[in-house]
């Protein structure tokens, strides 16, 4: 069976009339501002996240109601103490740590708990373990004699519960009643775990990935068309109900700015992701492959200096350069943004986090580069290419970065895994782009640019006319 190069199809989705990408090895898209390059490249980074790691996801789709549930809990174990320590009949043995604590255990089993890494049966005796607890605090606490005052509390979690779809019942004693509440809610919350369990491992179901578009994007669109295409499989289709796993990609890297490795905002998912992989410690037991030293040693060359990665605490975590000529030691952030942007590869390469199995983003790489540097990275990605194989997708305005990849890729005899394209105009739909296979022809792409010096000549005929 022949291998097809892996591909991307988007139609009808933000400035996007149609594009087929391949990802066959070195990809570089270019185009005006607005073209829709950005959403190609954020595109390809959600859906081989999502696709390789499902679970955040299909947690995340079930996470208000485990949180519902962790609402009346608090609310009856607080009600329950409350009520008791006014009444003056708190029991000896309900102290206010144990309530605290119990609180805490609830909040993090049912909504911080991030239990992707652990088998769903010991997930589920975790459950088990801080409901049971929970119960037999509550039965040790209901020794409030205010009638009323109890039979309020009751009243008030017989409603929350019914939300629940936990159907009340009439029973001889508040007792009877809350361990029939806390045992239909246990099987409720059990079933849940066993969907997010079978969802992100096993169904993944496509419209969750669907579902979170907006979010991702800013829009309700949703393309007429996506599909990312592995060898032969769908990795995602409109027509598949399920996203499968990938083969050739197990990690995706997206670079837009190199000021992203010291971002506060942790909220962002892609510098998010970056900075952990940044800061990993590398595997101790695992020779860093030959590829990888090759272009870190290249990458010392270029930037005329040693990169240290400190990885002491998560509080400490920092990158600093060191010039060969005079010794003086930088915090990257106060480096020149070439120094910057090539020291970034070099961590993420002399961790392993860059391999065979990555595919690399950067979207406008060139951004507050001195041409000189665009060319260094432009050669240090093309070795990438060559030495480790893994898979770069560029976006760009700059000829220099096209030129400087085509030439070298040329020159180190990988330009059959390389592929330009260029967005233009659609014919047939206002204010959206067509994305055009160039192969190795980058002359439509020099035509595009040269608009803007046609625009400088035309301005300078006006002032001299």
């Amino acid at each position: 069976m022949t291998y097809e190069p892996m591909k991307l199809i988007i139609q009808n989705y933000r400035a996007i009339a149609n594009a087929e990408i391949s990802l066959n090895g070195l990809t570089i898209v270019s185009g005006i501002n607005g073209c829709g390059k950005s959403t190609i490249s954020k595109m390809l980074f959600n859906i081989f996240t999502i696709s390789n790691d499902f679970y955040p996801i299909a947690r995340l789709n079930n996470l208000e109601i485990l949180k519902e549930f962790y609402k009346l809990f608090e609310f009856i174990v607080s009600s329950v103490y409350i009520s008791n320590f006014f009444n003056e009949n708190i029991n000896k043995e309900i102290e206010s740590s144990e309530h605290d604590d119990i609180k805490k255990n609830l909040k993090f089993i049912l909504i911080d708990n991030k239990f992707s890494k652990e088998d769903e049966e010991k997930v589920k005796s975790n459950i088990s373990n801080v409901i049971n607890r929970t119960l037999s605090y509550i039965l040790k606490s209901l020794k409030i004699k205010n009638t009323s005052l109890l039979h309020g509390i009751y009243e008030t979690v017989k409603y929350r519960a019914e939300e629940l779809e936990i159907s009340p019942k009439e029973f001889q004693s508040e007792s009877d009643y809350f361990k029939y509440l806390f045992e239909q809610s246990e099987s409720k919350i059990q079933r849940i775990i066993s969907k997010v369990f079978e969802e992100s491992f096993i169904t993944k179901p496509k419209e969750y990935f669907l579902n979170r578009l907006p979010i991702f994007f800013h829009t309700d669109e949703i393309p007429s068309k996506l599909e990312l295409h592995e060898n032969k499989r769908k990795l995602i289709s409109m027509e598949n109900p399920n996203i499968l796993e990938p083969f050739y990609i197990k990690n995706v890297i997206y670079l837009n700015t190199p000021m992203a490795f010291k971002s506060i905002n942790t909220n962002h998912e892609y510098w998010k992701e970056l900075n952990s992989l940044l800061y990993k410690e590398p595997d101790q037991d695992t020779l860093l492959p030959e590829g990888n030293k090759l272009i870190c040693n290249k990458i010392i060359e270029i930037i005329g200096g040693d990169i240290n990665i400190s990885t002491k605490d998560s509080s400490s975590n920092k990158i600093t350069f060191s010039k060969k000529n005079d010794g003086l030691k930088l915090d990257l952030i106060d480096c020149a943004t070439g120094i910057q942007s090539l020291s970034i590869i070099y961590a993420l390469l002399n961790n392993n986090s860059i391999n065979d199995k990555t595919l690399l983003i950067l979207d406008e790489p060139e951004v507050h580069l001195h041409p000189q540097w665009i060319i260094e990275l432009a050669s240090v990605l093309v070795l990438m290419r060559k030495h480790i194989k893994c898979h770069i997708f560029v976006s760009t305005h700059s000829t220099d970065m096209i030129r400087g990849l085509k030439y070298l890729s040329e020159k180190e005899k990988i330009q059959e895994n390389v592929n330009f394209f260029i967005a233009k105009e659609s014919q047939e739909e206002n204010h959206k782009y067509d994305y055009i296979d160039l192969k190795n022809n980058i002359g439509e792409i020099f035509k595009c640019f040269n608009k803007s010096l046609d625009r400088i000549d035309a301005l300078m005929e006006e002032d001299n006319s």
